[in-house]
């Protein structure tokens, strides 16, 4: 093994308790840095918003994920910004 947490997650092998909580760490960590920067581009967003469920686009512009629906594609839209 390379390193203390080269074989972390690996399939052959069980996670230790101290695997699992530096994974959570960082999951912890990823999760508050998403919300903030959801909340501060878009303070209308609850805190329900943002739990890790998966929306189409029109529920997330509903919520106010999504500023518009265009139907164009990514290429479409951005050749219409230039």
């Amino acid at each position: 093994q390379g390193g203390k947490w080269k074989t972390t997650g690996a399939e052959w092998t069980a996670l230790t308790d101290e695997e699992r909580a530096r994974l959570q760490e960082r999951v912890d960590s990823s999760y508050a840095q998403f919300k903030a920067a959801v909340t501060d581009r878009r303070p209308q967003v609850v805190d329900s918003t943002m739990q890790g469920q998966w929306m189409d686009a029109s529920e997330g512009e509903q919520l106010g994920l999504v500023d518009e629906l265009t139907g164009a594609t990514l290429d479409e839209y951005v050749s219409a910004l230039l």
